[in-house]
């Protein structure tokens, strides 16, 4: 997501942190690690990791939304 789309779902919904946090992360999803849809034309993607996968140790932290 980027920084203006992050501004204005803020502004059609003030709590919007609550539910989606307020730190922006990157990392690469392998197919191995689940099941994964096509990409959207907004972006968005469906995954189903699989049980044993663990995309924490995957991704990091590039910036704060707030």
């Amino acid at each position: 997501m980027q920084m203006n789309k992050y501004a204005e779902l803020k502004r059609d919904n003030f709590n919007i942190s609550e539910y989606i946090g307020t730190l922006m992360a990157e990392g690469i999803i392998e197919k191995e690690e689940g099941v994964v849809s096509e990409i959207d034309k907004k972006g968005h993607f469906s995954l189903h990791e699989y049980e044993e996968t663990n995309l924490e140790k995957k991704f990091s932290v590039v910036s704060s939304l707030d």
